[in-house]
């Protein structure tokens, strides 16, 4: 997986999480933060933790989302490239071609829009060849329609083919996923969404049941589970019931299942106006649905104490209404780290729970980015975390990054984390383009003019977008403060 889609799927996942703790926290008061309490320095930045708070675990053998990676490509290649080789409908014409293609990727859900377009190409060769194989016109109709170059109905019938073909039935779950996802994301399909919903649902609960993840893959289940129910627009309830009733299929997916869905049907019960407007019997079912979202996390996290997903989903509810004086976000952030440490929906919860609107500071945000850089795993994106601490210090002051970059130390901090990652020699452009962004928003205009030419073009557009300015913005600035 592109480095790209991983960080596309961690915005996603951040900005999900932000919008339903705002939510949890508004209906139910929040638990101040704990005061934040500063260790030792560790090079140029200090570690900072909360009291009671256990050290990040940075070490090298650290549990990271390689494992999640590595068990989704054991699940890409045995149920997709080595059915093909069993299953296929194959030919010495295109099979290279076709295993070409296939091995382009190791996700039925995240692709990118450049492999796509050459998994195109190869398609079309071995169609060309004479290959009718359902899989492979499954993925060329998904590549075709990133492009926007199929119609739905289309892709339906590819989806059909797959279904009665001798493939895994969990393979026909998973294209129904992607292509609800993409046709809930196009006005012009809702209606045509709206029908695949049923389908969905079954192919879902069947994906549950199927047995076709291993123990040590139930976490790419429940993700991609979860792709599905992140654009269903109905039929939560619907699913929540089905899972609570199952007694078979994962276990421990269907309790982290059952809380996500648990905290949906509060919300969908209480709805989305002000404490105020609730009735009585929204806040019954916000509160009864709630609690019972904490029964199933809590089995989650008994079952696999090794899975980031129970504890992470924990702390929203810890915020909001804590069982005791231990059910604090830090506890149960420390317990989903611990299991993956650059789990960042953990890291994205923690920090919107220290936001001083829900009885935190800015000072406790700034902290907790400094021992976030302090791990300096830049394998990772952990140390990135003091930026998105900054990022929403400066959202509160509505995106005045100069207010925030006006301490010269704070400047320093996170132009040397952002020099780490340079240091790697991963995204240089996006990387130099948000230094050069905070040179300008800083107004540290020597600064710029030593990053410019590091660029050897425009900046980037998607890198300066995270700091609420674009490319025309920032070349003007600098082209109005060139030293004479």
């Amino acid at each position: 997986m592109s480095n790209r889609t991983t960080r596309h799927r961690e915005i996603v996942c951040a900005t999900v999480l932000s919008v339903v703790l705002l939510a949890v926290c508004c209906a139910l008061g929040v638990t101040p933060a704990s005061n934040p309490q500063t260790q030792p320095a560790s090079g140029p930045f200090k570690v900072a933790a909360s009291r009671g708070a256990k050290p990040l675990p940075c070490g090298v053998n650290a549990p990271t989302h390689k494992a999640y990676q590595d068990a989704e490509n054991r699940w890409y290649q045995n149920h997709v490239v080595e059915a093909y080789q069993k299953l296929g409908r194959r030919s010495p014409a295109w099979d290279d071609t076709v295993v070409q293609m296939l091995n382009m990727t190791s996700s039925l859900i995240d692709v990118d829009f450049t492999v796509a377009q050459t998994q195109v190409g190869l398609a079309n060769k071995a169609i060309d060849a004479g290959c009718d194989d359902p899989l492979v016109l499954f993925h060329h109709a998904r590549a075709q329609r990133i492009g926007g170059a199929v119609s739905s109905t289309d892709f339906r019938q590819a989806i059909q083919a797959l279904r009665q073909s001798p493939y895994p039935k969990s393979l026909t779950s998973w294209a129904m996923v992607w292509l609800y996802g993409r046709l809930t994301q196009d006005q012009k399909e809702e209606e045509a969404a709206a029908e695949l919903e049923g389908q969905l649902l079954d192919d879902l609960c069947a994906a549950i049941r199927s047995g076709d993840f291993e123990p040590g893959q139930k976490r790419v289940l429940l993700h991609y589970v979860e792709s599905g129910l992140q654009c269903m627009k109905t039929g939560k309830a619907t699913l929540y019931q089905r899972v609570a009733a199952m007694e078979d299929g994962e276990p421990w997916v269907r309790q982290v299942l059952a809380g996500n869905l648990c905290i949906n049907l509060a919300w969908e019960a209480r709805g989305g106006g002000w404490a105020y407007k609730v009735t009585q019997e929204g806040w019954e079912g916000f509160r009864k649905n709630m609690a019972t979202a904490r029964k199933h996390l809590l089995k989650a996290c008994e079952l696999s104490p090794d899975a980031p997903e129970g504890p992470s989903a924990m702390i929203p509810l810890a915020m909001a209404d804590p069982a005791g004086p231990d059910d604090t976000p830090r506890y149960w952030f420390d317990r989903a780290v611990a299991a993956q440490f650059n789990y960042i929906p953990a890291y994205s919860s923690l920090l919107w729970s220290l936001r001083p609107r829900w009885g935190g500071s800015h000072d406790a945000m700034y902290k907790f980015g400094l021992e976030c850089a302090a791990t300096q795993r830049y394998d990772t994106n952990v140390p990135r975390q003091l930026f998105e601490a900054l990022r929403g210090i400066a959202d509160d002051y509505q995106n005045d990054w100069g207010e925030v970059l006006s301490n010269e130390s704070i400047y320093q901090q996170v132009q040397q984390m952002l020099d780490g990652y340079l240091r790697t020699g991963q995204d240089r452009k996006g990387i130099l383009s948000t230094k050069l962004g905070l040179a300008v928003l800083g107004s540290r205009w020597e600064d710029a003019a030593t990053l410019l030419p590091q660029l050897s073009g425009p900046p980037s557009e998607e890198a300066l977008a995270y700091l609420a300015t674009n490319a025309h913005e920032v070349m003007k600035a600098i082209e109005a403060h060139k030293m004479p």
